[in-house]
């Protein structure tokens, strides 16, 4: 909470929450393991410190090792559905 502090004092207006893994699912229990995890309580908090701040607070996952270990093929296709998520109107 207190770097979302300093980042709202620059003038900071969204949060990117590196999220890949770090969040509780009771399904999953192994999620996240040795790493850590959010609970969605703190994430809750989380989002509404930010917005009380001013800011938005995004999940963020990073895709771009997946794509690389993933054959031609497949790469094209997720390239594609990327590209197609990514268009605007």
């Amino acid at each position: 909470k207190k770097f979302f502090v300093y980042l709202a004092k620059m003038g900071y207006k969204r949060v990117m929450l590196y999220t890949e893994d770090t969040y509780e699912v009771a399904e999953e229990p192994y999620l996240g393991y040795m790493r850590g995890r959010y609970t969605k309580e703190e994430l809750k908090e989380l989002d509404n410190y930010a917005y009380e701040l001013g800011m938005d607070l995004t999940p963020w996952v990073s895709i771009t090792v997946p794509i690389t270990t993933t054959t031609k093929k497949s790469t094209r296709r997720i390239s594609s559905v990327m590209l197609a998520l990514c268009k605007t109107k």
